[in-house]
C-alpha cells in the first residue's frame, strides 16, 4: 500500500508495531485523519486475520470517511462509537436497537420530571431551581466518567471538577436525582441515553470471556470521547492488540472539562506522537486558528499543541464583514454561500440546529441547491456544494469556504448557554472552542459576519483580517 502524502512522523505512525495505547496529537489540519486511515488500513492489510475498526464519533464524519477515503479502507469498516456499542450489546441480548436510546425532548421532560419529584419531596432548595440543562450536563458528566456510586462521585468530582459548582451534601441530592432518572427511564422502556451507554457497554465486555471482535482499535477526533468510551475500548481489544487515539485537545467541545479524557480513563498511554505541521489551511487561516489557540479561553488545556507558524508567503486574510443588524448578517452570508457554492464547497454554521434549519429554507429560496449539516448526515459531496449546519456538525470536515454569522460579543459566548452554567470561564471556554472548531473546518477562505462589536473570541489584531463595511 503506497502511503500518500505522508511525512516521516506520520510514516512512523501507520507503521508502527505496538501493543497497549499510543496517543496521536495535533491542531486540526496537521493529517491525523489521513494518518488514521492510513494507520488502520496498514494494520489490517499487515495481517488480515486481525480485524481493525476505525471509530469516530458522529455520522457526519463517518460519511467524510466513506466518500473520501473508500479507495484506502478497502477492508475496513468505519464505524461511530454508539454503533460499535450498540451492536455488540444488540448481539450480547440486550436488544438496545429495539428498546432504543433516551434523547431530544423526551429526555429533558423525563429529568423535569425527576427534579419536580425531588421538589414535592424535599422542598424548594435552591440547588432544584438550577435549569434541566444544568442537570442534564451533570448527568453527562456522571456518565461520562463511568460513575455509579454518590462516594466514586464525591471522590471524582473533587478530584477533576464537575460541571456543578457545589457542597458535598448538595452533591448526594444531584446523585439521587441521578438515580430515580436512571429508574423512571427503565420503567418507560429505555435502558440506556446516548451518555451512559458507554457504561453498559464496559460493563458488558468485563462479562464477555470471548474473543474479542477487533485486534486493533483506532479512534480520530479522540477528544471527543469521554473516559468511560476510551476505557471500553481499551478493554474492547485483547492484550496483543493496539488502541491509537488521535486527539486535539483545543477542540473538546462535547466535554466540560479541560483535562484530555484519556487522562481521566486511566489508560496505559506507552507512546505520544505530535503533529505540528498544517497542511490544510493558507497562510491567513493558518495565522489565525494558531492565533486563536493561545488566547485566554484556552490558557491550561492539558496537551494543546500549537501548530507551526505558517511559512511561505503572506496570502489573503479572513474575511470580516460589518452589517446593518443580524437579518441583514443572514441576508449576506447566504448570498455569499449561493454564489461561492457554484465552485467551491460551502459551509454556513450556526450554534443552533434551529438557526441551522432556518437559514438552511432561505438558502434554497434563493434557487441553491443547498444540503443539511448535522451529526446523523449519511451522504457526503465532495463537489461544489452549499452546506447549513451547527459548528458541531462540522467537527473534523473540510469545505473549502466556511461562512459564520453571527460573531458578535453580544451572542458569542451565547448568554442562554453560559448562565446555565456555575463555571462561567469554563462555560466561555467552551464556546471559544466551538468557533475555533468551525473556523479550523475551512480550507481557503473564511468570513465572519457581526453588525455590533466584534466577538472577543477572534483576535483583536485587525492587521490579521480583511474587514468589508456593508452598513452603508
Amino acid at each position: 500500500m503506497a502511503l500518500v502524502q505522508l511525512n516521516d512522523i506520520q510514516r512512523e505512525i501507520v507503521n508502527h508495531e505496538f501493543h497497549g495505547h499510543a496517543l496521536v496529537l495535533g491542531p486540526t489540519g496537521t493529517g491525523k485523519t489521513t494518518t488514521a486511515v492510513y494507520r488502520a488500513a496498514r494494520l489490517q492489510s499487515r495481517n488480515p486475520s486481525h480485524r481493525v475498526l476505525l471509530l469516530t464519533f458522529n455520522r457526519s464524519l463517518l460519511a467524510y470517511l466513506d466518500s473520501m477515503y473508500a479507495h484506502v479502507l478497502t477492508d475496513v469498516k468505519p464505524m461511530t462509537y454508539h454503533q460499535f456499542a450498540t451492536s455488540y450489546l444488540d448481539e450480547r441480548g440486550q436488544a438496545v436497537r429495539h428498546s432504543g436510546v433516551l434523547q431530544g425532548s423526551k429526555q429533558d421532560i423525563l429529568i423535569q420530571d425527576v427534579i419536580q419529584r425531588a421538589r414535592d419531596t424535599l422542598g424548594n432548595l435552591p440547588l432544584l431551581d438550577r435549569s434541566v440543562e444544568a442537570f442534564k450536563r451533570e448527568f453527562a458528566w456522571i456518565a461520562g466518567n463511568g460513575i455509579t456510586s454518590p462516594d466514586e462521585y464525591e471522590k471524582r468530582a473533587c478530584k477533576v471538577g464537575s460541571t456543578l459548582r457545589i457542597s458535598p451534601r448538595e452533591r448526594a441530592l444531584v446523585f439521587q436525582v441521578y438515580q430515580e432518572y436512571l429508574q423512571v427511564r427503565k420503567e418507560m422502556g429505555y435502558l440506556y441515553d446516548w451518555n451512559d451507554i458507554a457504561i453498559g457497554f464496559l460493563e458488558e465486555l468485563a462479562r464477555d470471556i470471548d474473543q474479542r471482535q477487533y485486534t486493533h482499535i483506532i479512534v480520530d477526533e479522540g477528544q471527543d470521547f469521554s473516559p468511560v468510551m476510551l476505557r471500553s475500548l481499551a478493554e474492547a481489544i485483547p492484550s496483543y492488540g493496539s488502541l491509537t487515539i488521535f486527539a486535539d485537545a483545543a477542540q473538546q467541545i462535547y466535554d466540560s472539562k479541560t483535562k484530555m479524557s484519556w487522562r481521566n480513563a486511566g489508560l496505559a498511554v506507552e507512546r505520544v506522537w505530535m503533529l505540528r505541521t498544517n497542511y490544510r489551511h493558507t497562510w491567513g487561516i493558518a495565522r489565525l486558528t494558531r492565533a486563536m489557540a493561545v488566547m485566554s479561553p484556552f490558557a491550561g488545556i492539558t496537551d494543546l499543541v500549537l501548530p507551526k507558524e505558517p511559512e511561505g508567503e503572506e496570502g489573503r486574510r479572513p474575511i470580516v464583514v460589518q452589517c446593518q443588524n443580524p437579518a441583514h448578517q443572514l441576508e449576506v452570508a447566504l448570498e455569499l454561500a449561493a454564489r461561492a457554492s457554484q465552485k467551491y464547497s460551502v459551509a454556513v454554521l450556526f450554534r443552533t440546529g434551529e438557526e441551522a434549519e432556518a437559514a438552511l429554507a432561505e438558502l434554497r429560496k434563493l434557487g441553491c441547491q443547498a444540503e443539511k449539516l448535522d451529526r446523523d448526515v449519511e451522504s457526503w459531496f465532495p463537489e461544489p456544494t452549499a452546506w447549513v449546519g451547527t459548528f458541531h456538525a462540522a467537527k473534523g470536515l473540510e469545505f473549502d469556504v466556511v461562512i459564520i454569522p453571527h460573531c458578535d460579543a453580544d451572542v458569542m459566548p451565547d448568554p442562554e448557554e453560559t448562565r446555565t452554567w456555575d463555571d462561567q470561564a469554563e462555560a466561555e471556554a467552551r464556546e471559544a472552542r466551538i468557533l475555533l472548531a468551525g473556523v479550523s473546518s475551512a480550507r481557503s477562505d473564511v468570513v465572519f459576519l457581526h453588525s455590533s462589536q466584534l466577538t472577543s473570541f477572534l483576535p483583536a489584531d485587525a492587521d490579521m483580517y480583511q474587514v468589508v463595511d456593508k452598513t452603508g
